[in-house]
């Protein structure tokens, strides 16, 4: 008689479901509770009363379901997948039952797919009833959707195959209980994380490192299964052109490719069961060609994540000596982890008789890293774009008087972005310089100076902004600087200060206040002033006609580079030249669709604007008993 290989033992099978029936049962039980007693909710409560049509009710169990899918779905299969996995190879973590089921006539491969089977089961069977319970509420109220109960049960099953399949990968390396849930959730955002702690890392070193390029960022997302299908898994509702809605769910690419993963991850776990040794119960690594990884792996993100927070508690990034205070700190903390590691590898306090060699290599690793970024002699790190790279620069965090100023420019003018790049160059430049200043630099915040009891002028301030580039071959480059500015600066057409608030000003006489919009659109305008002979203050409200006055004047100066101008301090100019009013003007428009939308748009008029001060005379919203008060007036007078 020939004898048969068996991969699949039904005995074992049948014992895994009726002895972990909590997992699928809860786990259906969740299901249930958010799909089919959900729909049967809202068909009681509201599709009916609504009195919504047939194509109607489907479109919003459509999006209710796919939802599910897109949300709920990538959540639960995350968390249940490694439970599952935990739960039909717990055998693995305890020497006595790895050896008694090991000692069973059956092959490894026999174990390994009917465990990988059960827990697979655990996951998918739920699944099946739900969506025959969901239909069955369908069918029940006329509103069958068969289709879309198709699309989340194919979601759902992508989702299981690959955290499953992970975790069970995960499993075949640690014979601890508490290690794999470990490795598990530490594995899935690794890659993102890493680069996380790198950035954070130079940054505390890197004079105006912030972030790599985002094409970096969407590769480590894209290692990251969890948040990249959260990021990318969505559902969608677009209108055709006849008025139907259609209603879709996207990320699919990645689903099946996640899936396609799952499934090799099951045939590399299965590898690795072959060769597994039974020997390694109750070990944190149970395969030898694993240890070093886990070892220096943990030495190297304790070194990072050590590092970035001890410096940020105790140290200044503005230190001519931050890169050697850095690298102190990492090859004290990477220390930490390494050693801790080897104690958890050896199940031993005793590691610090010849583990020293592997530290010293830990700590050339470290050093080369710092010294690489520091030097940067590729300049990979911390580039300065040449031009042809740029596409368009934004410039983020511009905190400005007045304040209606904008928090973040976009550009796309060559002539501006070569003024940015030129400003890029002269910040690293005069690094050293800069550096020196603001450690020197005096602060103040108080609004009256206690010995004149005049209103507080700023004469040295650090700032800080960030640059954003947009580069050519689609990647971000992020870069934030913190300058001094003062009045000495600031008459220095070659600093920093100088150079960045005349871009900021260039900036705004590219475009308007009123940018996007005309002046036929505007339908209202409001000032608020104070009545000098009451004390209170008035929201002057203007008609459609007379705001539309007074818009054209204010773009008038707005164009002649009278109203528009910013400072990047609290200067005696600044408010000397600058009224403590606002005007408002409100704006109506129209869509494609035709609907209405309003939004109001804010301007802050100077001394020298005369076509606005002329406008707001002629309508009579100036006179004797409302006039204008500059920022130094008001605040002399105690109103601010």
């Amino acid at each position: 008689m020939q004898l048969k290989t068996s991969l699949f033992n039904p005995v074992l099978f049948r014992k895994n479901l009726t002895r972990f029936w909590p997992i699928w049962t809860i786990y259906g039980l969740l299901w249930f509770l958010m799909i089919p007693a959900e729909l049967l909710s809202r068909f009681q409560s509201y599709y009916q009363d609504q009195g919504l049509t047939t194509e109607e009710t489907r479109r919003h169990i459509s999006a209710f379901i796919l939802r599910s899918a897109a949300q709920n779905g990538i959540i639960l299969a995350f968390g249940f997948g490694c439970i599952a996995a935990l739960a039909v190879f717990s055998y693995l973590y305890q020497h006595r039952s790895a050896v008694a089921m090991h000692s069973f006539p059956l092959r490894r491969e026999c174990l390994f797919f009917t465990s990988y089977l059960s827990g697979l089961a655990f996951l998918i069977f739920p699944l099946a009833v739900v969506f025959l319970s969901a239909a069955a509420v369908e069918l029940a109220f006329g509103a069958l959707n068969v289709s879309t109960l198709l699309v989340w049960f194919t979601a759902q099953v992508g989702y299981v195959l690959f955290f499953y399949s992970f975790a069970v990968f995960c499993a075949m390396f640690t014979g601890n209980l508490f290690a794999l849930p470990i490795f598990y959730g530490i594995l899935s955002v690794l890659v993102p994380g890493l680069h996380l702690l790198l950035d954070n890392a130079f940054s505390q070193f890197i004079y105006g490192y912030e972030s790599s390029a985002s094409r970096m960022q969407g590769l480590s997302v894209l290692c990251s299964p969890p948040l990249a299908l959260l990021t990318n898994v969505d559902v969608v509702e677009r209108e055709l052109e006849d008025g139907a809605v259609l209603v879709y769910m996207s990320g699919w690419n990645l689903i099946i490719l996640y899936a396609v993963v799952g499934l090799i991850l099951a045939g590399a776990a299965l590898a690795v069961y072959r060769r597994r040794q039974v020997e390694t119960a109750g070990d944190v690594v149970s395969v030898a060609l694993v240890r070093p990884v886990f070892k220096y792996g943990v030495a190297v993100c304790a070194a990072l994540l050590g590092s970035t927070m001890l410096f940020d508690a105790f140290f200044d990034s503005n230190s001519p000596y931050s890169a050697g205070i850095m690298l102190v700190l990492m090859l004290l903390c990477g220390g930490v982890g390494y050693f801790v590691a080897q104690m958890l590898l050896e199940k031993s306090f005793r590691v610090f008789g010849r583990h020293w060699p592997g530290f010293a290599v830990l700590s050339a690793v470290l050093a080369a890293l710092v010294c690489a970024a520091y030097f940067d002699p590729l300049q990979v790190v911390a580039p300065i774009p040449a031009a042809r790279q740029v596409e368009s620069v934004s410039i983020l965090n511009v905190n400005t008087y007045p304040d209606s100023a904008r928090n973040r420019i976009d550009i796309e003018d060559p002539a501006l972005i070569a003024g940015i790049l030129d400003l890029h160059h002269t910040v690293v430049a005069q690094r050293t310089e800069t550096q020196e200043k603001l450690r020197t630099a005096g602060r103040s915040s108080s609004y009256l100076t206690e010995t004149s009891g005049l209103p507080h002028v700023e004469d040295e301030e650090s700032y800080y902004f960030r640059l954003q580039y947009k580069l050519a071959n689609g990647g971000v480059l992020t870069r934030g600087y913190t300058i001094l500015v003062s009045q000495a600066e600031l008459a220095n057409p070659d600093s920093p200060a100088a150079r960045l608030e005349k871009i900021l000003n260039d900036c705004d006489r590219s475009g308007d206040f009123m940018e996007g919009y005309t002046v036929e659109q505007v339908f209202q305008a409001e000032v608020n002033l104070k009545n000098e002979t009451t004390g209170e203050w008035e929201d002057v409200t203007l008609d459609q006609a007379e705001a539309r006055i007074l818009c054209q004047a204010a773009l008038d100066d707005w164009k002649e580079g009278i109203l528009g101008r910013v400072w990047l301090i609290c200067s005696q100019d600044y408010q000397e030249s600058t009224y403590a009013h606002n005007i408002g003007f409100s704006v109506s428009w129209r869509d494609e669709r035709g609907e209405s939308h309003t939004t109001s748009l804010w301007v802050t008029p100077l001394t020298t604007s005369e076509r606005t001060i002329a406008a707001l005379e002629e309508l009579g919203v100036l006179n004797k008993d409302r006039p204008l008060l500059t920022v130094w007036e008001r605040r002399l007078a105690g109103q601010e």
